[in-house]
């Protein structure tokens, strides 16, 4: 979950990446909690950008009442382009795993 590769983590829990290969492949237990870590991940993940995109929302409208007159308008010009659509991911462990597996294939 730390972006390490297959090798560099089976040497830290102490295995072969074999091993971890074959866990990743065909360990069921392994699998789901695999998953269920990366369904978080992708959770606090989208959270964050949430957070983010709702302070730069709030920043730009605080420009709004700029004195300069430039500078509303660019504001004017960044909140009409932001994208404020809530977010598009997935909402499952089930879709973020098909997302994996469909990257996996190219």
């Amino acid at each position: 979950m730390e972006g390490k590769t297959t090798t560099k983590a089976a040497a830290e829990v102490g295995v072969d990446r074999s091993t971890v290969y074959r866990w990743k492949m065909g360990n069921a237990l392994f699998i789901a909690e695999l998953n269920r870590l990366r369904g978080s991940l992708w959770e606090v993940g989208e959270n964050q950008l949430l957070a983010a995109r709702t302070a730069a929302l709030e920043a730009a409208m605080a420009l709004l009442a700029h004195e300069d007159a430039k500078v509303r308008l660019r504001a004017i010009d960044l909140i009409l382009r932001m994208n404020v659509t809530p977010a598009r991911g997935p909402r499952t462990i089930e879709e973020a795993q098909e997302r994996i597996d469909i990257k996996r294939c190219w």
